[in-house]
C-alpha cells in the first residue's frame, strides 16, 4: 500500500493541462468551462415561489416563536448571510 502523498504524486505525473479553446455553442456538448460563468442579469428577474422560502434555525425555533428577519437573499446572488438563533432570513 502506498501512501495518499505518493498516490498523489503518481497521478500528478500522468496528468496534463488541457490548452483552452474556444468552441460554438452548438459544439460545446461533453465540454466544460475553462472560466467561471456569470449571468449578466439576476435569474430569475422576477419573484419565484418555487424559490422562495425563509432559512431559520430549526433546532432553536419553539411553537408560537417570532423570528426576527435579518436579510433578504435575492435569486442569482449569494450574499453569504448567516442566520442565528431566533432569527430568519
Amino acid at each position: 500500500m502506498i501512501s495518499e502523498e505518493e498516490a498523489r504524486s503518481r497521478i500528478l505525473e500522468k496528468v496534463r493541462s488541457l490548452r483552452e479553446q474556444t468552441v460554438p455553442l452548438s459544439s460545446a456538448l461533453g465540454c466544460f468551462s475553462a472560466r467561471d460563468v456569470f449571468p449578466r442579469l439576476p435569474l430569475p428577474a422576477f419573484d419565484n415561489s418555487a424559490m422562495d422560502g425563509y432559512a431559520v434555525v430549526v433546532s432553536s425555533c419553539k411553537k408560537g416563536q417570532r423570528l426576527r428577519v435579518t436579510g433578504e437573499q435575492p435569486a442569482g446572488f449569494d450574499r453569504e448571510l448567516r442566520v442565528s438563533s431566533g432569527e430568519a432570513v
